[in-house]
């Protein structure tokens, strides 16, 4: 009986487990499709091979910086354009 008991907990427990891998492997699928249905990968991978895209992360970062560079220059130009315009210029 003492086997018995524990072998149905055993059991028991590589049926959960069995679940939660199942599960766990489900899931990156899951988000695959989702992200397949925004962006399909035709799409991205062709854009990964253009050439205004950086290669490696150390051009990944120079671009976000060039890019808050831009963002803040176009913020301050608009934030003169509104005072002019406000003033009654």
């Amino acid at each position: 009986m003492i086997l018995e008991s524990k072998l149905k907990r055993i059991v028991g427990e590589f049926k959960e487990a069995e679940m939660a891998y199942t599960q766990k492997k489900e899931n990156p699928k899951e988000l695959l499709y989702k992200a397949e249905a925004l962006a399909p990968k035709e799409y991205w991978h062709d854009r990964l091979d253009q050439s205004d895209l950086p290669g490696e992360l150390g051009g990944v970062e120079l671009a976000l910086v060039e890019a808050k560079v831009n963002v803040k220059t176009i913020a301050k130009l608009w934030k003169k354009k509104v005072r002019y315009y406000s003033s009654g210029g």
